[in-house]
């Protein structure tokens, strides 16, 4: 698995954008959409060279609510999400959702798990 981003929750993303911008150089990867599997809007953006998935809507309602904006890391395999799901079930992780596709990653599958260690991680086919 190789590191592909983290993920943000936000009320706006164009808000978060305008604060990172404040920060760094932020560039924006991937047009903003809402993807309905999700149930949330999604939008991709660099910050020093590191990928933040800024997510948006009923999805992390209850998130934002807890005041905790960063709330998964996300993956990229090349093996199946089959295998990974059953070795990470075997290390403690719990599936969270089912497979699904993901319209931001052009309809490439993802998997969200979750360690009571380490928390929320997401896991998709590579990009």
């Amino acid at each position: 698995m190789r590191f592909h981003h983290i993920g943000v929750a936000t009320n706006n993303i164009n808000e978060a954008i305008d604060v990172y911008r404040k920060v760094g150089v932020c560039r924006i990867l991937t047009d903003k959409v809402f993807d309905q599997q999700q149930d949330a809007t999604v939008q991709i953006i660099a910050l020093h060279g590191f990928y933040i998935e800024l997510v948006s809507g009923n999805r992390v309602k209850d998130i934002l609510l807890r005041n905790i904006p960063v709330y998964h890391i996300c993956f990229t395999t090349d093996r199946s999400l089959e295998e990974e799901i059953k070795e990470h079930i075997e290390s403690g992780y719990r599936q969270v959702t089912k497979i699904k596709p993901a319209k931001l990653f052009g309809g490439k599958r993802v998997v969200f798990m979750y360690h009571s260690t380490i928390g929320l991680i997401e896991i998709g086919e590579r990009i």
